[in-house]
């Protein structure tokens, strides 16, 4: 799953040195970005993140753990 994050960010922000423990306030996203940032985690994985669980993650580990357990 975190290669699939980092390719997104990547593409889309050009952020390159991604890692679990990277906070995402860190990535300096504006609105836009993280609406776009989210429907791209979606498109790849197929599991919707609701708006206000967005708004619970901190770091991109914790993005991770949830996509993991909501693949199970």
């Amino acid at each position: 799953m975190l290669e699939i994050i980092q390719e997104i960010l990547i593409d889309a922000l050009g952020v390159t040195d991604i890692h679990l423990g990277t906070e995402l306030v860190t990535l300096e996203l504006d609105s836009l970005d993280v609406i776009e940032f989210i429907m791209a985690i979606e498109h790849e994985t197929d599991i919707d993140i609701p708006d206000e669980l967005f708004e619970e993650f901190k770091t991109i580990g914790d993005i991770v753990n949830y996509l993991e357990r909501m693949k199970l």
